[in-house]
């Protein structure tokens, strides 16, 4: 049977990992963002301070992911039967739509500012330069923490909005290098400005790559993909080791979210009684569950056996019949 217990503690501690290691994100974009747009404006610098802005939008999309996150763990209810988790891939979505949007603004800031880059205009002394290095170079670091910190957090929950979320971090830390690039070359060789935007463009590529990724990774979670090959290869082995299935009939399964539902038919002795049939069909339920934490329910179904070579004799027999009867004819 279902422990709804165990599943409530599951969904419980699995929202305690996405909660702590997203505040330790939101505390950290805070320090960057504002670090960001104090260098920024001191320094006159438009890279800096887009930059911060790009901070500003992953600080704001990691409290998204935690007010989210922690209602797709609520547990089913009257209206949700199947639970919430489905809010998860739609929040991924968003953030992949927020991460394309970032990288076109990334692209168009890049292109102008090229355009339009006038050296004298850069007047700034070579101690906030350095600051400026720095704090970007600090940035750079704390973000890369950032995102290896949710994306493993995220993986081992299966959380979709929270692995987002964490390539929302890469693309920040992707952008600064960017800026940190165009830095040094206007520190050591001003004549090379150029070098600051092409780097910017060829991060704006990986930017645009990570989101489409995302983005359809959530539609598979929503329109029922069914489950790897290496979950379903599972389940068939679980199934067929319990004593009294001769056959599965059937295997189904579906991706909700970060979870997994199954729905199998197993073949028994027609001769056995009602009482020992539920009780192997209860077996293999429990065998199912037991196998991954991501799987939430499996259904099971009970047929009678049918021997496949007999129907198939059968079959060829009156095909046979069949042909006799026509060439009689």
């Amino acid at each position: 049977m279902l422990d709804l217990d165990k599943d409530d503690k599951n969904d419980l501690e699995r929202y305690k990992k996405a909660r702590n290691v997203t505040m330790f994100t939101i505390l950290i974009n805070a320090v960057i963002m504002a670090a960001k747009f104090v260098v920024g404006f001191i320094n006159g610098s438009i890279s800096i301070i887009s930059d911060a802005i790009h901070s500003l939008s992953d600080f704001a999309t990691s409290i998204v992911v935690i007010v989210f996150v922690k209602k797709a763990s609520k547990k089913a209810d009257a209206d949700h039967n199947y639970g919430h988790e489905k809010i998860e891939p739609i929040i991924s979505q968003l953030l992949a739509i927020v991460l394309f949007g970032l990288g076109i603004y990334i692209v168009y800031d890049a292109i102008t500012s090229w355009i339009n880059f006038e050296p004298s205009s850069a007047e700034t002394t070579d101690t906030m330069t350095i600051i400026g290095i720095v704090v970007i170079a600090f940035s750079i670091i704390l973000k890369e923490v950032c995102f290896f910190a949710q994306n493993r957090v995220g993986k081992k929950i299966n959380s979709p909005a929270l692995i987002a979320d964490a390539w929302h971090s890469r693309s920040d830390s992707l952008s600064s290098i960017a800026v940190l690039a165009g830095l040094l070359v206007v520190y050591f060789v001003p004549s090379a400005f150029f070098v600051e935007y092409i780097a910017t463009l060829i991060v704006s590529g990986f930017i645009f790559k990570v989101a489409i990724q995302i983005y359809f990774t959530a539609i598979k979670q929503l329109i029922d993909k069914a489950a790897n090959k290496e979950v379903i290869e599972d389940i068939q082995n679980a199934v067929v080791s319990i004593e009294g299935v001769m056959a599965i009939d059937s295997l189904k399964t579906r991706q909700h979210a970060g979870k997994v539902f199954v729905d199998i038919e197993i073949a028994l002795d027609g001769t056995l009684t009602l009482e020992k049939s539920h009780s192997i069909a209860e077996q293999v339920h429990d065998a199912v569950e037991a196998l991954n934490h991501n799987i939430k329910h499996c259904t099971v179904h009970v047929n009678p056996f049918v021997e496949v070579e007999t129907i198939e004799l059968n079959e060829k027999t009156e095909d046979d019949v069949d042909n006799l009867n026509k060439n009689n004819e």
